[in-house]
């Protein structure tokens, strides 16, 4: 265990100080101590070990990762090798923020419109470290009028539309409500729907490693006015409903994997369908009635008892 009360090695931060030879295990715990957390940058170093030789690892940590302070402030990269223990680049936790709309219709920059008034969500504002999750639950048409990064999305009555993008760090919780106008969703932490949603004239794009999941008895997703949901993580279809075509139609475009399982009924594509990455159909049956607009490359994995 090391505590960081300040830059001065010995009386204002842990050190020790080893003439022979240290073998490291089990876990290295840091935390910080006199409110010096609120002053720590990335460009200070603080070497907390100095041995004749080092072997052997922390558990917890391997050497040039990264370890977040047992007090939760942030986290430093921890480099062990040859004969010292160096801790660096120090990045603090991010304030999360939450702001939900209060208005009726108007511009998602416009920080009346929210309870976090006089800040409106968008990453870094007021300062660098401040993140933002945010809420439309009221109803309300909120235009996206300037690009917007969040952390999480919370929509489940409303409308969102613009043509600004909006990116999303975290999972997007999708149970009602529309998207539309042209917008530009990046749902880099995946989307969990869940309810009755719509996708009326935009492009979803679900980031690779990421989930969207289908897994809400009754949770379906209407496409309309030419929308594209594009697919480069993993899209769960895990109940009885689907994807369904409004005014327009629209595009799935799988490039990662589509996974049908945990449901003994129907899931039914009304979309266009592209695959170029795999399908795979665990359990019950699954439909495509939209048609394959790009000639498919992609694997379909059907196991047995189940149905394409």
């Amino acid at each position: 265990s090391f505590q960081l009360g300040g830059l001065t090695q010995g009386t204002q931060y842990s050190f020790l100080n080893v003439n022979g030879s240290v073998a490291l295990s089990g876990q290295l715990v840091l935390s910080f101590a006199n409110g010096f957390q609120n002053s720590v940058t990335g460009a200070d170093t603080f070497t907390i070990a100095n041995a004749g030789a080092l072997s052997g690892a922390f558990s917890n940590v391997a050497s040039d990762a990264r370890l977040t302070t047992s007090d939760g402030f942030g986290s430093f990269i921890v480099s062990y090798g040859g004969n010292s223990i160096v801790l660096s680049g120090f990045i603090p936790t991010p304030v999360i923020n939450s702001a939900t709309w209060t208005d009726g219709n108007g511009n998602w920059s416009d920080p009346t419109n929210w309870s976090s008034n006089p800040r409106f969500p968008n990453n870094g504002q007021p300062n660098p470290g401040d993140v933002y999750d945010a809420t439309l639950a009221n109803g309300g048409a909120i235009t996206l009028d300037i690009p917007i990064t969040i952390e999480h999305l919370s929509l489940s009555n409303g409308t969102i539309t613009g043509t600004q993008p909006l990116t999303l760090n975290q999972l997007f919780t999708w149970s009602g409500g529309s998207l539309g106008g042209g917008i530009t969703v990046n749902a880099n932490g995946g989307i969990d729907i869940g309810g009755a949603v719509a996708l009326n004239d935009g492009i979803i794009t679900n980031a690779a490693g990421q989930v969207v999941a289908m897994s809400v008895p009754g949770a379906q997703w209407t496409f309309a006015t030419s929308s594209t949901f594009n697919n480069n993580g993993e899209f769960r279809a895990q109940n009885n409903s689907g994807l369904l075509i409004g005014a327009g139609g629209g595009m799935f475009n799988n490039a990662g994997t589509f996974t049908r399982d945990t449901a003994g009924g129907t899931f039914v594509v009304n979309t266009g369908f592209v695959n170029t990455g795999t399908v795979n159909v665990a359990t019950g049956t699954l439909t495509f009635n939209g048609g394959d607009a790009n000639n498919t490359t992609g694997d379909f994995n059907i196991a047995a008892g189940a149905t394409l």
